[in-house]
């Protein structure tokens, strides 16, 4: 894990305390602002505002911000949340480029539900990478491999017991980051036909809550991104094949001279990923 990996988990992590949040702005490798403070204020020129998912924020950008940064030429503000909404923070002009860890198609599919109002054609997706999603377990739960037809039955409310995967006599409960996160969405895209799970939910607000509520649960099945895992105590199923995640880039309209450069800075990033 880099320095700056390390120094996001742990401000993401503060994000989610109860406890009475710096009045300071932490400036340690990168910049992020507390997310409530960001809700209602407009992006503003002299600034690329980059706003979304995690996975995109931890993976690419965070351990790189100073090197995309500089090749850029331009000062980035992440606020790391979750997919959909970095596209209503860009769609609402609250940020100048999105970060999601899935489809847009999948992504916009989930905001037509919600907002079947509003227009979301003026989204532009650029590709900047791909992960892979991991599926985790407590260490005492002795269950070390799956199939995807195995996670489909789980969250499909089939599969209720650790016992029916060969392990202990404990209801399955599936451990994930709330709706709009694109860990979850990029599962339901590819084994659920779009479907939303039906089963047993233990809902999170970070990513990085995934794995700690894991730990402290033998009967957990977690959902989340492979990055972080590495650098926790929950222990990853094999399976019978992965499921991936994008990670795009989004804009609202053809990308600004300012934004195009911060883009081809973090596909340059990305290529040594």
């Amino acid at each position: 894990m880099t320095e700056g990996q390390d120094r996001w988990m742990r401000m993401s992590e503060n994000l989610a305390k109860p406890a009475r949040l710096p009045r300071t702005m932490l400036r340690a490798g990168f910049a992020i602002l507390v997310l409530g403070a960001l809700a209602s204020t407009p992006a503003t020129a002299g600034e690329i505002i980059v706003q979304g998912s995690t996975t995109v924020a931890s993976t690419l950008i965070a351990p790189n911000l100073a090197a995309i940064e500089a090749q850029s030429h331009q000062k980035l503000t992440l606020v790391p949340n979750k997919s959909n909404l970095g596209l209503l923070a860009l769609l609402e002009h609250r940020a100048n480029l999105a970060m999601i860890s899935t489809s847009l198609a999948n992504e916009v599919a989930l905001l037509k539900a919600e907002y079947p109002t509003r227009d979301f054609s003026g989204f532009r997706p650029i590709k900047v990478g791909e992960v892979r999603v991991a599926f985790v377990v407590n260490r005492q739960n002795p269950v070390r491999r799956v199939t995807l037809a195995d996670i489909a039955g789980v969250l499909d409310g089939r599969i209720v017991n650790w016992r029916q995967l060969g392990g202990a006599d404990l209801p399955v409960r599936v451990v994930a980051v709330r709706e709009g996160g694109g860990v979850l969405t990029a599962v339901e895209a590819q084994i659920l036909d779009r479907r939303a799970p039906h089963c047993e939910m233990v809902w999170v607000h970070l990513a990085t809550q995934v794995y700690k509520t894991v730990s402290t649960q033998p009967g957990a099945l977690g959902i989340g991104q492979l990055g972080i895992l590495r650098n926790t105590e929950a222990i990853e199923l094999t399976t019978d094949g992965a499921i991936m995640q994008e990670l795009n880039l989004v804009t609202l309209g053809e990308p600004t001279p300012d934004t195009q450069e911060v883009i081809r800075a973090v596909q340059h990033t990305a290529e040594g990923f």
